[in-house]
C-alpha cells in the first residue's frame, strides 16, 4: 500500500465516525490493535474495542462533530489533529468508570498517533491536548 493509499484509508475513520458509521470506521483496525486513551488510561483491542469506544463517545455525546484539523502519514505511521464538539447529554461509559451527563457544551482538541502495519492500524494512542466546555 503506498503512503497515499494509506493516508487516504486511514483519514476515513474520522469521516466515517462523523457519519456515525462505526463499522467501516473499525475495518482499518487489525483484529489485535491496541488502542490506548491516555488521558482516562482505558485501552481496548481490536475492531471491537474501537466499537466499544467509539459508540461510548456516541452514546455520551449524541451530537458529537469531527473536524480533522492536520493530517499527516509516512510509511508505517500517521498522525491525527483534530477537534470534537458535542453536549454532554448521555452517561459516559468506559473502562474507567461511569460519567453522568453534565449537559455541558465541550470541544476536545485530540491527538492520534498511529502505528500502521499492511494498511491496517495496530496500534493507536490517543491523547486530550485541550478541554473547553461550558
Amino acid at each position: 500500500m503506498t503512503v497515499l493509499d494509506q493516508t487516504v484509508n486511514m483519514r476515513s475513520i474520522y469521516d466515517a465516525y462523523q457519519a456515525r458509521t462505526f463499522e467501516q470506521a473499525a475495518e482499518v483496525f487489525a483484529d489485535d490493535a491496541e488502542i490506548v486513551n491516555v488521558a482516562t488510561g482505558d485501552s481496548y483491542v481490536g475492531r471491537e474495542g474501537y466499537l466499544q469506544l467509539a459508540r461510548g463517545w456516541a452514546a455520551a455525546f449524541p451530537d458529537l462533530r469531527v473536524e480533522l484539523v492536520h493530517y499527516q502519514a509516512g510509511e508505517g505511521w500517521a498522525v491525527a489533529e483534530y477537534v470534537i464538539r458535542g453536549t454532554h447529554t448521555g452517561a459516559m461509559i468506559s473502562n474507567g468508570g461511569f460519567i453522568p451527563p453534565t449537559w455541558s457544551q465541550v470541544d476536545f482538541r485530540l491527538c492520534d498517533a498511529m502505528q500502521l502495519r499492511e494498511g491496517r492500524i495496530v496500534r493507536l494512542v490517543d491523547r486530550i491536548a485541550y478541554i473547553n466546555h461550558d
